[in-house]
Parts: structure tokens; C-alpha cells; sequence
């Protein structure tokens, strides 16, 4: 589903950031998809793989606003924002598409290699695209607790997720900005909500994706499928030693220390088990921890990129 409202609050949320990104519709061979996909700065490529649900590729608009020395792609996850849906009936599925979306990016715009930036789930997709396709990952960032690591918490929305008939329960109430702020201060952001970090704009682009697109359906109904209520998201999806094994780029994890999935020990547990990685604990910062201090995560993703 395409709208006017929802284009009109990206667009917005785009001017407050102070660019204009280019779109790209991108077929994705492997997965048999069509995705979009917004550029935004001229150098080295960088994929930026957002996490979920409610978000998408212009989850990115203020951090990729300060980093115009890279090429930033960013993309809308199949069923997301204006991807096309992907229905993926089955976990192993799931797991294929995420060990296969960085080539299958990459191969759309004919790069050979990229850096990648993940975040929540997208950083999920990362680890597996990189221990999947090593060669085609040169350097990672992952902002905040990558989803299915070993030790991550399961919060009380994602258990009632795992409930049958929840998501379409929740794809039917409206979404508003006093649910969208509690939501993050869910997340662990009460402290940037109360400063005024998370704007106006983004709150509003945040609205107009839940209302007028089929992200929150298509993923909370993905999600529904991942688990039990009872016994939590399926174990097949965590990741597991042997998978971070085969990661070779040099990862850079920046985490919140108000991250409700994880806290420093599930972190230090990760970064432990990657070949190359460095953990930077972030004080006062939640679950997408650019919110907080995007200044500092833009500064943090330019040293690990070009070192």
C-alpha cells in the first residue's frame, strides 16, 4: 500500500534532516523481491538494514544527514515502507533471506562490496549476510542489541505478538504520537523524548508509517510466526557460535546501557564471540541508540568505517 500521507510525512521528516534522498526501486534476484531503497551522500557504499516493526529505511534520515562522505543506501526490509510484501511462511525462510539481502542489495546496484550498518533486526540480517557472504562485508556497525543474539531479552510486546490473533489485533489500533513516544520510551529513550531529540518529524513520519503503509501487518504478522507465547521466539533462530565464527569484517557495536533486549552482559557476551569486534557501552542511550546521540553515533560509524 502506497499513500499520499505517508510520502508527505517522509518528506518532511527529510527537509527537518536537510536532505533529498534519491529513490531506487531495486529488484532483488535471490529473494524475488522489489524493494525500495534511498541514497543519500557521495563515497564509499554503506547499507544501512533497519530493524522492526514500525520502522523503515528513513529511520535513518538524521544519522545519514551527517554522514555525507559516504553513499548511504537504505533500505525499506521486504514489507516494509514501499518494499513490496515477501510472505515468508516458515523460519527457514526467514533465515534465508536474511543470510542472502546484502548480496542481493549489492547485486541491484552492481557493488561488489559495501560496509553495512544494522540495527535490531537489520543487524541480525547483517551477521548472517556477513558470516553467509563474507567477501561481500568489509566493515559492520551494529547500533544497539542485534536480534536473536544469545541472552536477548524478550519484552512483553514481542510475548503478545507470539499470541494468535494479536498482530491483526494490533494492526487495527491507530496509532498516534502519544503511543509513539511511550513506545520509545519502551525502548529506552525516555531521557532523549524528555530533551527533545526524538523531533517532531520523526514522530509524525513514525505515525504516517503505521497508519497509511502495511509494515506494522506485514511484520507484527512475520513476527507471529517466529514463536510461542509460551515458550518464546523458536531457539533455531538465535545465533549461534559457529555462524559469528565465519564473520571476518572488523564489527564495531555501539549499545545502549537503557537497551531493554540486552543489557552490558549480553553485549560483552557477542563482542566476545566475534573474531574482529569492539564494544562501546552508550550511557543514557536505548535500544536505537542514534536517537539519543546522533552526533556521537555518526562520529562513532565514521572512525570504524575508514579505519
Amino acid at each position: 500500500m502506497e499513500s499520499r500521507q505517508y510520502r508527505d510525512a517522509e518528506r518532511a521528516l527529510w527537509n527537518h534532516a536537510g536532505v533529498t534522498p534519491i529513490e531506487h526501486r531495486v529488484h532483488l534476484a535471490r529473494n524475488d523481491v522489489n524493494v525500495r531503497v534511498l541514497e543519500a551522500g557521495e563515497g564509499p557504499p554503506v547499507l544501512f538494514i533497519h530493524g522492526g516493526p514500525g520502522a523503515a529505511g528513513s529511520v535513518w534520515a538524521y544519522l545519514a544527514a551527517q554522514l555525507p562522505q559516504f553513499r548511504c543506501l537504505m533500505i525499506d526490509r521486504p514489507g516494509t515502507g514501499l518494499s513490496d510484501p515477501h510472505p515468508l511462511n516458515d523460519l527457514p525462510a526467514i533465515r534465508r533471506e536474511c543470510e542472502t539481502l546484502v548480496a542481493d542489495v549489492l547485486d541491484g546496484f552492481d557493488i561488489d562490496r559495501a560496509h553495512v550498518v544494522g540495527s535490531s533486526h537489520g543487524s541480525y540480517v547483517a551477521i548472517l549476510s556477513a558470516a553467509a557472504c563474507p567477501d561481500r562485508v568489509i566493515h559492520t556497525v551494529h547500533l544497539g542489541c542485534p536480534g536473536f543474539v544469545d541472552g536477548m531479552h524478550i519484552t512483553g510486546f514481542d510475548r503478545l505478538v507470539l499470541l494468535p490473533g494479536v498482530p491483526r489485533l494490533f494492526t487495527r489500533m491507530p496509532a498516534g504520537e502519544r503511543s509513539m513516544r511511550s513506545t520509545f520510551r519502551q525502548l529506552g529513550h525516555a531521557t532523549a523524548d524528555k530533551t527533545g531529540k526524538i523531533h517532531q518529524p520523526f514522530i509524525e513520519w513514525c505515525v504516517a508509517l503505521q497508519r497509511h503503509t502495511d509494515t506494522m501487518r506485514n511484520e507484527l504478522t512475520s513476527m507471529g510466526r517466529m514463536g510461542t507465547f509460551r515458550r518464546g521466539f523458536d531457539p533455531s533462530l538465535t545465533i549461534d557460535e559457529a555462524t559469528l565464527e565465519h564473520v571476518q569484517s572488523p564489527t564495531y557495536v555501539l549499545w545502549g546501557d537503557h537497551d531493554p533486549y540486552g543489557d552490558e552482559s549480553v553485549a560483552r557476551r557477542l563482542v566476545a564471540m566475534l573474531p574482529k569486534a569492539t564494544l562501546e557501552m552508550m550511557p543514557a542511550a536505548g535500544h536505537l541508540c542514534w536517537l539519543d546521540d546522533v552526533g556521537h553515533a555518526a562520529d562513532t560509524i565514521h572512525h570504524h568505517l575508514l579505519n
